[in-house]
């Protein structure tokens, strides 16, 4: 008898608890900065005691390029039409079917690079890290230009590449200002 209430304590702890810690972090997660048109600004954050923030937002997409952190540097001089080509902005997290057919019409198939520029407060020399969960096919992410990260190997078609599609965690140490991704 005795576990039986045990047993019903539980659950009813379980009832109560549940729906306030749903409410608790949808508010906590609507507090936390989003990105807009490829940047988001952490530089009022103290992000040595702040904890995980999303990257949610819009960040910027560059359709049909594969691009590594050397093709954004200015100070390399190349000619202008060898330049990234902005696509658009895309919100993450979802899905690309709407924004990768230059027609507009909803595909799966086809190839990019995203990009955001995190800004956070100049000269504070942190260890960040970067969680993914779910980059279908393929990806390489880079931050503050080291690629922390790989699942399979990006390609222009299929056969170019390695699909895989396995989360993992990567990390770089960096100091303030401006965080490419």
């Amino acid at each position: 008898m005795k576990r039986q209430w045990i047993i019903f304590i539980i659950g009813m702890l379980l009832v109560l608890f549940l729906p306030v810690y749903a409410v608790w972090q949808q508010f906590v997660m609507d507090r936390q900065p989003t990105a807009v048109e490829g940047v988001l600004d952490l530089s009022k954050l103290d992000l040595g005691h702040h904890g995980a923030i999303s990257l949610n937002g819009e960040w910027e997409f560059y359709r049909s390029q594969l691009l590594t952190p050397k093709d954004f540097d200015r100070s390399v001089t190349v000619k202008e039409d060898e330049r990234p080509r902005l696509s658009g902005m895309a919100r993450l997290p979802g899905a690309w079917n709407d924004y990768i057919a230059e027609d507009g019409q909803r595909m799966a198939a086809g190839y990019g690079t995203f990009r955001l520029i995190v800004q956070v407060k100049p000269g504070q020399v942190l260890t960040y890290g970067l969680q993914t969960n779910n980059i279908r096919s393929a990806s390489r992410v880079f931050m503050g230009g080291y690629e922390i990260g790989a699942s399979g190997n990006p390609g222009r078609t299929a056969d170019d590449g390695v699909q895989n599609n396995v989360p993992f965690l990567g990390f770089a140490t960096l100091s303030g200002g401006r965080i490419e991704i």
